[in-house]
């Protein structure tokens, strides 16, 4: 049997290196929202009822910082399901 550690509480940043300074950052977010929010094609996907809920004209990118810093434009204050897209961050 397996046991994990208890980590609750203990920060665990894990970075792959240095964002550029904060200026940039903002700069290049609201480059990508701005270049990528008229995007239209495809449909929500709607077999799964949550999904279905979502309205196709939300867009929103955020980026945060192992540090805490969060970068956001859009619609990125919205709740949404992340689903399967957790998977990107859990195998990273």
């Amino acid at each position: 049997m397996t046991v994990e550690p208890d980590v609750a509480g203990v920060e665990q940043p894990v970075s792959t290196g240095e964002l550029p300074g904060w200026k940039r950052v903002e700069d290049l977010v609201t480059a990508a929202h701005d270049r990528y929010r008229g995007v239209d094609d495809g449909d929500v996907a709607d077999y799964i009822p949550i999904l279905a809920e979502a309205d196709p004209r939300w867009f929103g990118i955020a980026v945060a910082e192992t540090a805490g810093a969060v970068h956001a434009v859009g619609d990125s204050d919205r709740e949404f399901s992340i689903q399967s897209i957790s998977k990107a961050a859990l195998r990273s």
